[in-house]
């Protein structure tokens, strides 16, 4: 769709909310991203992101010196100030780490992608099937192998702990599930000791003070060849997590109901 594809400094985001009513926004991303700066230094570069934006004809300024965003990029930017939930991936594994966010609001999908550390890539997707594809490929589902194990279940309060077992450790606390079959339990064990990523898929909802708050999802774990994906559903950190494969028809299926 036309219009709906923007690329923005940090300082163009910020100044882009705060021509929404939200300069705490502002101030937190371009602490966030930039570091701390004199109010002197803030105002350069808040001004040098107006020209760029006016420039390019998605900011005009009234007569009283409001700031007035141009519409598309408005609707844009409106979702990651207001959206009414939003879907996060995150993956970390030796190399590095990487983050995707899509943002929900009246019908609208937005995703939101840094680029260089600095860069704001704000695109709408056209459907929820873009959302899940993007996510069979940010967590590269596509190239693991297939598997078939029955849907088997870990303790909740334990997932944390698996993290940073020695084998000895990690076998102990595996035995003693109870509804983990021989077969996961093995899989398990060897991926959890020789893990090439770990993920999450969130579903976020935000309070009235736009704080963030996350009950439901996926956590992932990518072993040499099988992914896992263990379904989160509630705020009880004892309940017990559904472990399923990895694979992307699953985590289709997984990722339409968060977004339902």
């Amino acid at each position: 769709m036309p219009g709906t594809d923007f690329l923005l400094s940090v300082e163009e985001l910020a100044l882009a909310f705060s021509a929404l009513g939200q300069p705490q926004m502002a101030h937190d991303i371009m602490v966030a991203q930039l570091g701390t700066m004199s109010a002197e230094e803030a105002h350069v570069r808040l001004k040098t992101a107006g020209h760029s934006l006016l420039a390019r004809g998605w900011l005009t300024i009234a007569a009283d010196a409001g700031l007035h965003l141009a519409s598309e990029l408005e609707r844009v930017v409106a979702a990651l100030v207001h959206p009414e939930f939003s879907l996060r991936y995150h993956r970390s594994q030796p190399g590095g780490e990487w983050s995707a966010a899509f943002h929900f609001l009246n019908g609208a999908i937005i995703a939101h992608r840094v680029e260089q550390g600095v860069l704001h890539h704000l695109v709408e997707a056209k459907d929820p099937t873009v959302v899940i594809q993007h996510g069979v490929e940010f967590f590269e589902l596509a190239q693991a192998p297939v598997f078939v194990a029955p849907t088997n279940r870990l303790s909740g309060d334990i997932l944390t702990a698996l993290k940073d077992m020695n084998a000895a450790a990690l076998e102990q606390q595996l035995q003693a599930q109870p509804s983990l079959s021989n077969v996961a339990r093995q899989w398990l064990s060897e991926d959890l000791l020789n893990s090439r990523f770990r993920g999450s898929a969130l579903r976020v909802a935000y309070a009235a003070d736009h704080t963030p708050t996350s009950e439901m999802g996926l956590l992932l774990l990518g072993g040499p060849q099988r992914v896992w994906l263990f379904r989160l559903d509630g705020s009880d950190s004892d309940a017990t997590v559904d472990v399923v494969p990895g694979t992307a028809p699953q985590f289709a299926k997984e990722i339409q109901a968060l977004v339902d």
